[in-house]
């Protein structure tokens, strides 16, 4: 049976306590909300005939979408890492809610994962600091700088599942039941097939017009939206 937000949020609060269970209901929010901007970004982007389509539909947007997804995925993954507060300001991290979590002895035995976690997230962070959040003024304007830390998109993803995986040990140990993560590409696929219909029927309008055919109603461009 399906749980309701609110049910899921106390579900986890008789878990693990009002204020870990809370927490802990909203960074798993946050880390589904991040598989599927990378799931979106990896249906737009990681497949060369996919972005040979976006290209010839309006390469300039699909470009500035391509690099804003990108940013802001690193941006969410450098938050889920940050400390538990900064700036006098307590954050909503993956390393705040262990430190809340009650059973001390199982939050000390998931310091081997959150170490790995940092590990993986310190490009993010780098990027984060240097290119996303601030602009580092000696490498905007070529001065001798350190280099943003190498990155990959399959860097990023060891990324999110590290962070996920920290989740999920959390959640069979309090829970017994494991959280399932998917990078879903179902939607952003969908707006691939519905631009390739676009364009071919564009296509088959200007074949039509080009040999002096008349071009039925249905097929005519689109209305003003």
């Amino acid at each position: 049976m399906m749980l309701t937000a609110e049910e899921s949020k106390k579900r986890y609060q008789t878990y693990l306590g009002a204020d870990a269970g809370a927490a802990f209901y909203e960074i798993v929010g946050e880390v589904l909300l991040l598989h599927a901007k990378w799931g979106d970004y990896l249906a737009l982007f990681d497949k060369e005939s996919r972005v040979d389509l976006l290209n010839e539909a309006a390469p300039e947007i699909f470009a500035r979408l391509q690099y804003t997804l990108l940013d802001d995925v690193m941006l969410h993954v450098a938050r889920l890492a940050d400390p538990p507060k900064s700036m006098g300001k307590t954050n909503l991290s993956i390393k705040g809610v262990v430190g809340l979590l009650p059973d001390h002895k199982h939050s000390d035995s998931l310091k081997p994962l959150i170490a790995d976690f940092d590990g993986k997230v310190a490009a993010a962070r780098d990027w984060r600091n240097r290119r996303i959040a601030h602009i580092d003024y000696d490498l905007a304007v070529g001065k001798p700088a350190t280099p943003l830390a190498p990155t990959s998109r399959a860097s990023v993803k060891e990324a999110i599942e590290a962070g996920a995986g920290i989740l999920n040990a959390i959640s069979i140990h309090y829970t017994t039941s494991n959280l399932g993560y998917d990078f879903d590409q179902g939607p952003a696929t969908d707006l691939i097939y519905v631009l390739d219909e676009g364009i071919r029927a564009a296509q088959r309008r200007k074949e039509k017009w080009a040999a002096g055919k008349e071009v039925p109603p249905d097929e005519l461009p689109a209305r003003d939206l």
